[in-house]
């Protein structure tokens, strides 16, 4: 949906096979340096941990949360654990928050495009989406916020991407 939602807005005229092979090529590329960077992190950590790489990290958001802050924190140097940790936290920041706008962006086009008075209001629609989407995350915030979080992460991408398949 978001694919489609984003090439709606292209002028009919666009290059959509060039556009499509520099979206790949920049999205692998990205994949090739993130995992890169991800096992070179992991290996210094179990390196100056004296741990083997399969004990320092595991699955999910802990890698993200616990994993890359403690091998950070073993850095050298005045401030380098510091400027590595807020530069990889406001990534994460800066990537959920165009996640968030481009699934924003697929589910709001659907009721623009099909509906009239949407058409006419499409602030109206953003803003009454984004804080319906506001109003269920509170809970994620809560003190159980990270078991709700893994239940809808696992229901939303085992069950329901292969009832959206099928359909």
């Amino acid at each position: 949906g978001v694919m489609i939602a984003f090439s709606s807005h292209q002028p009919r005229e666009s290059k959509v096979v060039a556009n499509t092979w520099i979206v790949a090529i920049g999205n692998s590329m990205t994949s090739i340096v993130a995992g890169f960077a991800v096992f070179a992190l992991l290996g210094h950590f179990a390196s100056t941990s004296g741990v083997e790489l399969d004990e320092v990290a595991s699955a999910g958001y802990i890698l993200s949360f616990q994993t890359f802050s403690a091998t950070f924190a073993t850095f050298a140097g005045k401030g380098a654990p510091q400027a590595f940790s807020v530069i990889f936290f406001l990534t994460l920041i800066l990537l959920g928050i165009d996640s968030a706008m481009s699934l924003v962006e697929a589910v709001c086009e659907a009721f623009i495009d099909n509906n009239e008075w949407c058409r006419r209001h499409p602030p109206v629609v953003v803003f009454a989406f984004c804080f319906t989407g506001f109003l269920c995350s509170i809970l994620m915030a809560s003190k159980s916020g990270y078991y709700v979080l893994d239940i809808l992460d696992h229901f939303s991408s085992a069950y329901l991407m292969l009832v959206g398949g099928a359909l």
